[in-house]
């Protein structure tokens, strides 16, 4: 019986004839230049399912995050909000305070001549402790 080798009939056979045939030198060098080739098709497709199971856990990861993880964003968000809001006051404050200095400057006061010394409310100077006793003393 002939084995009909192009229609992949009859097991086994040759190292080279199962590397790509011929004999001789010529017939081992298509055999490893034919090798390396399927060497490097498996090594795209390993590269191409490589890629796809980390496409699918990054795709994982994003529904577990987005069940687990709605109240935490949700807190995220409010507290954003909140440092917005607090930027946003802090500028208009400067605005204001500004616009206050081109005023007076529109007035002819200058830096010095406004009403007394401000300072922030709440914002105490630090007093020595002979000081406090000085200042309890004359509340009499």
């Amino acid at each position: 019986k002939e084995a009909d080798v192009r229609r992949g009939e009859g097991g086994g056979g040759g190292e080279a004839r199962k590397e790509g045939g011929g004999k001789g030198k010529e017939g081992e060098e298509r055999g490893r230049r034919d090798h390396g080739r399927r060497e490097e098709e498996r090594g795209r497709r390993e590269e191409k399912e490589e890629r796809r199971k980390g496409e699918e856990r990054k795709e994982e990861r994003g529904r577990r995050d987005e069940e687990e993880g709605k109240e935490e964003r949700g807190r995220k968000d409010s507290r954003r909000r909140e440092e917005e809001m607090g930027r946003r006051e802090a500028k208009e404050g400067r605005r204001k305070g500004e616009e206050q200095r081109e005023a007076e400057a529109k007035e002819g006061k200058e830096g010095g001549e406004r009403k007394g010394r401000r300072r922030k409310k709440g914002r105490r100077p630090l007093l020595s402790h002979f000081h406090q006793f000085f200042l309890s003393c004359n509340q009499t």
